[in-house]
Formats: structure tokens, C-alpha cells, sequence
């Protein structure tokens, strides 16, 4: 009788430690592709583009890059429109795609944006610095 109530104490604490994982890879998002990107979780992507009313929500900015995330629910084809209308209020204009390639030209200046699918719900967007200068 006594090893049954140890038997039985030991899988009830395994079965609360694995509940307890599981809510925490949940919760945070975990089970997401890490983003290509530092300083941001995926919980906290995914909260920022769910708390704006935003097609495009900047992520984060280093010395070179923008980064943005859409939602997919819509077909990419929508995302590019998203970033052409972003680009083009700096005087961008898209010449072609080619790919997960936009590219756009200003005055005989050459810029190239890139789309990459983070998850089937979300598209991450890489867009250079310079394109709002």
C-alpha cells in the first residue's frame, strides 16, 4: 500500500512539472521559430502586432535594418502592398519583385526589401534603414 501512494505522489508531481512546462512554452510563445532578430521575444512580436491597429508594426531598428511583422491572414500579396504603400510615402517606387524581393527606386537610388515567413499566420519584413531618409 505504501509503495502504491509513492508511486502514485511521484507521477502526480511529473504530471504537474510537465503541465507547468507546457503552460510556460504556451504562454511565451516557444513554440515559434526564433525570430531573426534580437531583443524581441515571440510572445512580445506577436502581442505588439495583436495591440496595434496597424497592417505593418516596427519590431525593432539596429544601424541597418528595420524590422516589421504582418499578419498572413490576408495573402502576402497584401503584405507587398502593405510595403509599398510604407516605402512609397518616402518616394519609393517599386520597379519589380522578384521572389521575397521588393525592389524600389528614388532618383537613381536603388532599395531592396525582403519578406520572410515567420510562421503560416505571420511574415516578418526586413527593410533597410535608408528608405525614410
Amino acid at each position: 500500500m505504501r509503495k502504491w501512494a509513492v508511486v502514485i505522489i511521484t507521477l502526480s508531481a511529473i504530471g504537474v512539472l510537465l503541465l507547468t512546462i507546457g503552460l510556460y512554452v504556451f504562454y511565451n510563445k516557444l513554440y515559434y521559430p526564433a525570430l531573426p532578430l534580437d531583443g524581441v521575444s515571440q510572445r512580445e512580436a506577436i502581442v505588439m502586432l495583436e495591440n496595434s491597429n496597424d497592417n505593418l508594426v516596427l519590431l525593432a531598428s539596429d544601424s541597418k535594418t528595420h524590422w516589421y511583422i504582418a499578419p498572413r491572414n490576408t495573402g502576402i500579396n497584401v503584405v507587398d502592398n502593405y510595403i509599398t504603400e510604407l516605402v512609397g510615402q518616402y518616394g519609393w517606387e517599386l520597379e519589380q519583385k522578384e521572389g521575397a524581393g521588393l525592389f524600389f527606386t528614388q532618383e537613381g537610388n536603388n532599395l531592396i526589401t525582403t519578406t520572410q515567413m515567420w510562421t503560416r499566420n505571420y511574415v516578418l519584413i526586413k527593410i533597410p534603414v535608408s528608405f525614410n531618409k
